[in-house]
């Protein structure tokens, strides 16, 4: 694959985005996500991405009489302007398999580059953002000695989106406490009011945890009464929440039931079983006293 081909459009903001097996495997994390709601056919903030090897071989090229890569980078940027508008504010992201401290947050209203030659210079904003964007995997990944890691680390991606227009909403893909389907409120945030686009964050919830088997935060914009999808992640519940969530896709034909149990760490499940020990309605005790352990009188396991 060639580094120009490293430059990938995720979602455009007009026209098709045929990938290749081998862009495919380049994305990961959220990136994956959006190309995921991409193809189901939901509306998608544009969004597209560039791999470290790509980007550093921007820089390189900036000390050479050629702008072979610059070109194909600029032309990767305009597919996130719509026809007839001008360049919108854009948005600079990390995009891991897994989360990990020290990654960069999202970087938000950068002014685009003005031509050329500002697209890929370090003092400008969208430089500046990227580059720290990769600056951050280094505090956050191990040292990269090996030949196939440092193929990984040539691999990672940053993603660069345009501003969304109207509310942002936060919501998860599953309850984090029941598991049930969502969409579902994000704790400390206020949950939606859907309105009309109920049945499409449903359909959006059900095809992101098919695809990820995860509990997952979505982040949305609602413009005009319409729905454009920007981002998703996956995020920690509680055991009782996996576990419901891993039945209920075990139940509904997506997981197989191997599969269900295979996805459940095993060293969880102290942190469910007592409080679902319920007591049994039909019977009454017979009489009540100190806490006990009748356990180390009889040498029996005892439930009281």
């Amino acid at each position: 694959m060639t580094l120009a081909q490293q430059m990938i459009v995720i979602s455009p903001a007009h026209g098709p985005a045929p990938l290749s097996a081998e862009q495919r495997e380049l994305l990961v994390g959220k990136a994956r996500w959006t190309r995921t709601v991409f193809d189901a056919g939901f509306s998608t903030v544009p969004t597209i991405c560039i791999t470290r090897a790509a980007w550093q071989a921007l820089q390189d090229e900036r000390d050479k009489p050629v702008d072979r890569l610059r070109t194909a980078w600029v032309t990767t940027l305009f597919k996130l302007v719509n026809k007839g508008e001008d360049p919108p504010m854009l948005v600079v992201r990390t995009s891991a398999i897994r989360h990990r401290a020290g990654l960069m947050g999202v970087k938000k209203d950068i002014v685009p580059p003005a031509n050329e030659a500002d697209s890929v210079a370090l003092r400008k904003p969208l430089g500046r953002a990227i580059q720290a964007a990769f600056d951050s995997y280094e505090k956050s990944e191990p040292v990269w000695a090996e030949h196939q890691s440092e193929n990984a680390r040539n691999s990672q991606i940053v993603v660069i989106q345009a501003t969304a227009r109207g509310d942002i909403d936060l919501f998860m893909t599953r309850d984090e406490q029941s598991g049930r389907s969502g969409p579902a409120p994000l704790k400390g945030h206020p949950f939606p009011d859907l309105g009309n686009s109920a049945e499409e964050m449903k359909q959006m919830c059900e095809l992101l945890d098919v695809a990820s088997g995860r509990h997952m935060v979505a982040c949305v914009a609602r413009y005009k009464g319409k729905v454009q999808f920007i981002s998703a992640r996956p995020t920690p519940v509680t055991a009782e929440a996996d576990l419901a969530a891993a039945v209920d896709r075990a139940e509904a034909g997506i997981w197989s039931t191997h599969q269900a149990v295979k996805s459940f760490n095993p060293a969880r499940l102290p942190y469910i079983l007592h409080p679902r020990l319920e007591a049994d309605k039909e019977r009454k005790a017979i009489a009540s006293g100190l806490g006990v352990s009748p356990g180390a009188a009889s040498g029996k396991i005892v439930f009281a």
